[in-house]
Formats: structure tokens, C-alpha cells, sequence
């Protein structure tokens, strides 16, 4: 009777090990307490598959560079926005290296000019008067798209469809929605938000943004 009794503990204690092994290393069914719909689909927008042989690209000096960001990204013609910096040459702090926020855009001048690009950067009243002479330089990941950065699922979204930096900054889709979500642009329902690689939920959620922004403005 003692070797049964013992023999029965040994198995228990075997049971009990193999279920709590199972279910640290996920071999015993667990309930996904994170059931939510992605905003985004996880697949490339078909906005961004376009392709665009003959464009140009203009820098604007600004005083901050995440409002024209926004503004720009939203207009029809517009093709990426990048924010970043420029080294002013020939002011009087030149030799300390002064540099001054900078966008740059490509677009489509068939479809929007230079001087409409510059005239909506005025309207958002950080456009600076003189042009900067040196190179372009980027600014981080947090500086680009910047309202998608704020926006924690969005910003997860978007870094699983474009992990490399230079994907992330050409994609037209991430210069729209991070437009509308600053409240720029006009949208008549979710639905125009169509091709931005936006999920159903995405679509109403980043209307709703763009709408309470036009109500509070």
C-alpha cells in the first residue's frame, strides 16, 4: 500500500509539472486577452504602390517644422513630406553651424505648384523668408509623420508594414493620415479615407480625430 501511495504521488506531481510547463511556454490554450481590431491592415497602401517618374521637390525653411509637416501631407499632389534641418549659410552665427527647421517636399506640379505649396506654409505662419543654401538633413523617426507618433496603435501599425526608416518617410499614406489627424484637409466621411491602408475601425477612428479637430478649431 505504501509503494502505490507513493508511486501515485510521483504521477500527480509529474501532471501538475507538465501543466505548468505547458502553459509558461504557451503549449496549453490561453485565452488573447488583446482581442481589438488593428487599425491598419498590415499590408502596403495602395496609395503608396503608385509610382511617380516626373516630380519635383521643394524645401521650405520653417520656424517648426510639424504643422507644415501636417498641412502639406494632405494635398492632393503631394507625394512624401520629410522634416529636417538645414544648415543656414552666410548668417552671422554661420560658423557655429546655426541650423533651422526644415520640410522638404516631393510633388506631383501638375497637379500642385511650388507657389501654392509655399502659400499654404504661410497660412500655417511658419514659414520662414530666406532659404537655406546647404544640404538637407533629416530629422528622426519621432519627427516625421509626428501626429502618427502620438497616436500609440497607429504608430505600431505603420512600423510593422514599413520597419526601415526610408520606407516609413515615402510613404504617401503616412503623410495623408498624419494631416488628418492635425485636422487638415476635407473629409465627408471615412470612407474618403479609402486606400491609406486603414482598417474599417482605422478609417471611423482617424475621421473622428480629424473631425473633433475642425469642431475644436
Amino acid at each position: 500500500m505504501k509503494k502505490n501511495s507513493r508511486d501515485g504521488t510521483i504521477i500527480l506531481s509529474v501532471v501538475v509539472a507538465v501543466l505548468l510547463i505547458s502553459t509558461v511556454f504557451g503549449m496549453y490554450p490561453r485565452t488573447n486577452s488583446k482581442d481589438v481590431e488593428n487599425l491598419m491592415t498590415g499590408e502596403i497602401p495602395e496609395i503608396d504602390k503608385e509610382t511617380h517618374e516626373n516630380y519635383s521637390t521643394a524645401t521650405f525653411g520653417v520656424w517648426c517644422y510639424w504643422g507644415p509637416d501636417a498641412r502639406l501631407g494632405v494635398v492632393e499632389g503631394v507625394i512624401r513630406t520629410r522634416t529636417g534641418y538645414q544648415e543656414v549659410k552666410g548668417s552671422i552665427d554661420d560658423d557655429d553651424g546655426l541650423k533651422m527647421e526644415a520640410i522638404r517636399v516631393d510633388y506631383d506640379p501638375k497637379k500642385v505648384s511650388y507657389m501654392e505649396l509655399y502659400d499654404m506654409i504661410s497660412e500655417t505662419g511658419q514659414l520662414k523668408e530666406y532659404h537655406p543654401l546647404a544640404d538637407f538633413l533629416l530629422a528622426d523617426r519621432y519627427h516625421q509623420s509626428y501626429q502618427i507618433g502620438q497616436h500609440e496603435e497607429l504608430s505600431e501599425d505603420f512600423e510593422n508594414i514599413y520597419p526601415k526608416f526610408g520606407e516609413f518617410i515615402n510613404s504617401t499614406a503616412a503623410a495623408r493620415i498624419n494631416g488628418y489627424l492635425m485636422g487638415y484637409g476635407e473629409l465627408d466621411s471615412p470612407e474618403c479615407l479609402t486606400g491609406l491602408g486603414l482598417t474599417e475601425k482605422g478609417r471611423q477612428e482617424v475621421y473622428d480625430i480629424w473631425e473633433f479637430k475642425n469642431k475644436i478649431g
